[in-house]
């Protein structure tokens, strides 16, 4: 079997006697591990996931379908495995890793394994039966490990919740009794659905069942209690993924209809500034911008608002300004990248509101930082003065960062038909700010900050060094 999978689709072991299947070409394998040897399954994983956006005819359709069925609520963050040893150690891995022990998300102090033990693991690997047929399933939730929930977090630093076991047979298997010394059973009590760091406890949480309608009910409205006008498109912005299962074997992740704006804001980085940056360049792009919904356009006073208040209002109190001091210009790339921002507070992880209305607020401010240090510092970064110490930076922020002083140099040296060196060198650092985007902008503007400041932490006041 394993012959006819690609080898881009298998992840090797360092004796290459394991072999983890990707699951790129065939889903259903996806995060398998073989031997090598005989091909024979020594770790199976969920194996029949559908993700269906929801409508009530396909939600009634799957619920008729014939089988038991249960239903939670649906979590989102990085998934991990834990295989148990019969002499009681473990192997720790992902869908991409055989280890993953030492694996992060943007943030080297968020080590997954580390995270697994501290929030519960360590009991669990500890306590749980020894059985190497089994692989046992979590997801590690933390600010920035989140990415499309709406789901207040509460004041936790990191909740671990467990997924369930799978067999070798692909049978997902459930304890019969959680223990209260491993695992919290968090009742929800809408909209909670995250227990508050006092009552987890450290502990692994089970996902909370929800009935039909409640599920129902989640999908459409989500977690905010807020109420709003008919002018209003919630749905655009409101509801949450639920979680059905069928028979132990498969499972049914139902989107809302602002699922797939939500993933087109989270992206595949944890760098929210970077990623702010690069789609608010959809504002020259009709065919991305017009992917997303048109809310409109708050200046940043209102959004300075936003950041002092509750997260959970963020939505209801966007709406509220609109209706006041909203000036969308049609077509107008100053108004699409404000409402892209809209967009993005809107379909962030509340975790993630305040770090995104920052991004806009840099954004906004940076090309003028940019202008001034080229202008101020011209001959310098001609003269390979920050050389050495962007180099410590990124590379290409140094080379863009000399190109343009030196551009801008040549075309201020020129005649001056009435202008001065300095007029023209400013009016053409401008014009070629005014053309950076996305992840250059970002680059050039973390390569002066990060010269900003080696120069402070050098007890300088200036950019000299």
């Amino acid at each position: 079997m394993l012959e006819t999978i690609s080898e881009n689709e298998k992840v090797y072991n360092s004796d290459k006697s394991l072999i983890l299947i990707k699951g790129n070409e065939n889903p259903r394998l996806k995060g398998f591990v073989f031997k090598a040897a005989n091909e024979e399954i020594i770790g199976s994983s969920f194996s029949d996931v559908e993700t269906v956006e929801y409508t009530p005819e396909k939600f009634k359709e799957y619920y008729s379908l014939p089988g038991e069925k249960t239903t939670t609520v649906c979590y989102e963050g990085p998934l991990v495995k834990v295989k148990m040893n019969v002499d009681g150690s473990y192997e720790f891995y992902n869908n991409s890793k055989l280890d993953c022990r030492k694996s992060f998300w943007g943030d080297k102090n968020e080590r997954f394994e580390e995270l697994f033990l501290k929030y519960g693991g360590q009991k669990f690997v500890s306590q749980v039966e020894k059985n190497p047929s089994m692989v046992h399933h979590f997801m590690i939730m933390t600010p920035s490990l989140m990415t499309t929930t709406r789901a207040d977090f509460k004041d936790n630093d990191c909740l671990v919740i467990y997924l369930g076991s799978v067999s070798l047979d692909g049978t997902i298997l459930n304890p019969n009794v959680f223990s209260p010394e491993i695992y919290h059973y968090h009742k929800i009590n809408y909209p909670s659905i995250f227990p508050t760091k006092a009552e987890a406890q450290n502990k692994i949480i089970v996902p909370t069942r929800l009935t039909q309608e409640a599920a129902e009910y989640i999908l459409i409205n989500g977690y905010d209690t807020n109420t709003y006008s008919e002018d209003f498109d919630k749905s655009s912005f409101v509801g949450e993924c639920i979680i059905l299962r069928i028979n132990h074997r498969k499972i049914v992740k139902f989107t809302p209809k602002c699922y797939q704006t939500r993933n087109l804001i989270a992206g595949s980085t944890p760098n929210v500034k970077n990623r702010l940056y690069n789609i608010l360049e959809w504002a020259k792009d009709p065919e991305k911008y017009d992917q997303l919904p048109v809310l409109g356009t708050l200046e940043n006073e209102c959004l300075e608002t936003i950041k002092q208040e509750s997260k959970n209002d963020t939505t209801k109190m966007v709406e509220t300004f609109l209706e006041t001091f909203d000036n969308y210009i049609e077509r107008d790339i100053r108004s699409m990248m404000n409402n892209i921002v809209l967009v993005s507070i809107l379909s962030c992880p509340l975790t993630k509101v305040d770090k995104f209305i920052d991004a806009w607020f840099d954004y906004c401010s940076c090309k003028d930082t940019i202008l001034k240090f080229i202008k101020e510092k011209n001959g310098k970064i001609r003269s390979g003065f920050y050389d050495n110490r962007l180099l410590e930076c990124h590379n290409k922020a140094l080379e863009r960062i000399k190109n343009m002083a030196l551009v801008s140099k040549n075309y201020a040296s020129q005649e001056k038909n009435g202008h001065t060196y300095a007029a023209k060198l400013e009016y053409s650092i401008k014009g070629l700010v005014r053309n950076e985007f996305g992840p250059s902008l970002y680059r050039i503007e973390r390569a002066i900050k990060f010269l900003k400041d080696k120069s402070e932490n050098q007890g300088t006041v200036s950019m000299e060094m």
